[in-house]
């Protein structure tokens, strides 16, 4: 509806343009620049936060060869049991189903996080689950405590020391999915938020 709306408002200012000091050519070509930059501005704005999630851990992650296994598509890592070629790439179109589908678990192991379980999940697709779970950014969360900023971009340490693109990562990934003003719900408030529900509930229909 956004993008139909900055269409139509956009298309009205072309058709009652005066054209005074210039051609009514020109006038349409800079009316049609700005009405391109007003959808793509509000297809930005549209991308959910899942998407956005996604696209970032493609960016980093890159999609896998053969010579990085035991990891596969866009990092996922093999487990015991599953049956992955060694000597094939997945394609593009597997490796985006797998990461989606590895996201959403991520997602649901911190449901009681409430609208923060996305930006668990995706730095524990990185780091591990076990590590997300004993990190100080979720014990933080689960006490209410928000500014975790800091603390979230530790999480880029290579061999002892921090590494430039890992850090990179965190902050995009910080900088595109956390929101300050969520609220942490605790067992003791009585379960999760109905926004992790409805997070979860978006995911399972992806």
């Amino acid at each position: 509806m956004k993008k139909i709306t900055a269409i139509s408002i956009a298309m009205m200012e072309l058709s009652s343009l005066p054209f005074i000091g210039q051609s009514k050519e020109q006038s349409e070509d800079e009316t049609k620049e700005s009405v391109t930059a007003q959808v793509k501005e509000v297809e930005e704005e549209e991308i959910s936060d899942f998407e956005k999630a996604v696209q970032i851990i493609k960016k980093y992650e890159t999609l896998h060869q053969p010579k990085h296994w035991p990891l596969v598509g866009y990092g996922h890592k093999v487990l015991p049991g599953e049956k992955f070629s060694r000597s094939r790439a997945l394609s593009e179109a597997e490796a985006d189903a797998l990461l989606r589908k590895d996201l959403k678990k991520n997602c649901a192991l911190f449901r009681e996080y409430g609208a923060d379980s996305l930006l668990l999940g995706t730095l524990a697709y990185n780091i591990g689950s076990g590590a997300a779970k004993r990190s100080s950014v979720a014990t933080k969360l689960k006490n209410g405590d928000r500014d975790i900023r800091s603390s979230y971009l530790a999480h880029s340490r290579y061999r002892g020391k921090t590494h430039s693109q890992i850090l990179k990562r965190r902050t995009e990934e910080f900088d595109a999915l956390f929101r300050s003003d969520s609220k942490t719900m605790t067992p003791e408030d009585g379960g999760p938020l109905a926004a992790a529900e409805n997070i979860l509930s978006y995911l399972s229909k992806l």
